[in-house]
């Protein structure tokens, strides 16, 4: 089967327009079809229920943030959403009410934030001083610290161990940590630093592994003004570097377009990305490593969905993969429905 076939849609499953300010972050919950939240400039997320009869009825408004929200992050087992913003808090939610369990200020605007992947005891974020700090979830203290060369921007882990983390700046530099555990302590240290050019980096995306000839992980890197990247992580001596596997058309501009893996990887012709556009175009994309000796792809047009009248910024799949969710400037969220294959 091809991947066209696995990415062919049948139309939108619904649409949403809670937010008039522009919709910057989105994410179905962990192992879940339908729970659903998205983060908005205006100041509040909206949690929803995209499996239920009434999807609009089942909306729960988070209010809270003085400021856009930057980011937010649910914990392991769902129970919380934590989110930062530009006003310099950290809030704490209970998904199942929609009320407030807690909050964090810093003396900096926050950029990022999220659950530790294996320990939603502690919070991690970034902020505009270009610091990372590891927090308690109980009561704020601070665990670890790291200090980048600019303001951070997005961070990431790999997904297998928690060992290492990705940071992005606003100056397009990725830094590699170590993260350790012992005697009761998390060590943050600097195994490497790629420079990737000067335009900040929207989003990373961490995979173990695309194919059966690459065997390292990979990061899907957008950045402003630049072609979708794709890069591999080698490590040499305990030093951590990157190496360009496939880039993608399409400069992403100076929006903050974000891009995630497609999570169909191992049936059909070849694994796949899915990014959004200024045009309002979601474009996803096919790469399969060259025959030739040299450790590149070939990127290949999958398919295109058009729907959105502004830019798409972020993109999210469901646990199941039977929906992806788009959000846009204009503050609109459209779940796409996806059709079913015999597996």
């Amino acid at each position: 089967m091809k991947a066209a076939e696995w990415y062919n849609f049948r139309g939108m499953h619904h649409i949403m327009a809670y937010h008039t300010k522009p919709v910057t972050r989105i994410k179905f919950a962990h192992d879940d079809r339908g729970l659903f939240a998205m983060a908005s400039d205006d100041g509040t997320l909206s949690v929803v229920d995209a499996m239920a009869s009434n999807i609009d009825g089942s909306r729960l408004v988070l209010k809270g943030h003085k400021a856009e929200v930057t980011d937010f992050c649910f914990s392991l087992e769902n129970d919380y959403i934590v989110s930062s913003s530009m006003d310099k808090s950290i809030i704490v939610w209970d998904v199942k009410t929609g009320k407030f369990v807690r909050g964090f200020e810093d003396p900096d605007p926050i950029t990022c934030v999220m659950f530790h992947p294996i320990n939603d005891h502690l919070l991690i974020y970034g902020n505009t001083r270009g610091e990372i700090k590891f927090v308690s979830f109980s009561n704020g203290s601070q665990v670890a610290y790291f200090k980048v060369n600019n303001p951070v921007t997005c961070i990431a882990f790999d997904e297998q161990q928690a060992t290492t983390m990705y940071v992005g700046d606003n100056a397009g530099e990725l830094t590699f940590l170590n993260v350790k555990y012992s005697a009761q302590e998390y060590h943050l240290d600097s195994t490497g630093l790629a420079r990737l050019n000067r335009s900040p980096i929207h989003s990373i995306a961490w995979r173990a592994q695309q194919t059966s000839k690459w065997s390292v992980p990979t990061l899907l890197i957008s950045q402003a003004d630049q072609p979708l990247k794709m890069l591999a992580c080698r490590k040499v001596d305990g030093k951590e570097s990157v190496q360009e596997l496939a880039k993608f058309p399409r400069a992403l501009k100076r929006s903050k377009i974000r891009a995630i893996y497609c999570p169909v990887t191992n049936r059909g012709e070849m694994p796949c990305v899915a990014v959004g556009s200024d045009t309002g175009t979601i474009y996803i994309y096919g790469y399969a490593q060259t025959t030739d000796d040299k450790k590149t792809s070939k990127v290949t047009l999958v398919n295109q969905l058009a729907g959105h009248s502004g830019t798409i910024i972020d993109l999210a799949w469901n646990n199941d993969e039977s929906l992806l969710a788009s959000c846009d400037k204009d503050g609109v969220v459209i779940m796409w429905k996806r059709i079913e294959l015999l597996r």
